[in-house]
């Protein structure tokens, strides 16, 4: 339930950002890019900036979530459990591999070090 509630945020989130992306190369075709420091337009630039920052702010947090391991934080995701798909960072497995405890965080589904693959996030 949790998951299709951010889904359903994301969604909403990268569709504002889309108009906003289109608003703003709209405005530079147009010439309108707003002089002044980039304000020329009034109280509307300025809510859209602060929108278009928020969007941002918004893909961006979500994105590190996917790229960080749920166990350690400030580790990046770095090794797959191939029997059921996710991913942690190679310390959070290594740890469970010395705990004995070779079942994983997220589904509980059993694991052998066989199933343990390097995860490579490409751009």
């Amino acid at each position: 339930m949790i998951f299709h509630d951010h889904q359903r945020k994301l969604e909403r989130a990268l569709k504002k950002l889309e108009k906003a992306k289109q608003r703003g190369s709209s405005a530079h075709l147009d010439g309108h890019e707003g002089g002044e420091g980039g304000r020329g337009g009034g109280g509307a630039d300025l809510s859209e900036d602060a929108e278009y920052r928020e969007l941002l702010e918004f893909e961006n947090d979500n994105l590190k979530k996917q790229v960080m391991c749920p166990l350690l934080k400030e580790k990046v995701k770095s090794r797959i459990l191939i029997k059921c798909g996710h991913a942690f960072s190679e310390a959070a497995i290594a740890q469970c591999i010395a705990d004995r405890n070779r079942k994983c965080p997220a589904c509980r589904k059993a694991f052998g070090a066989d199933d343990v693959k390097p995860l490579f996030l490409t751009s």
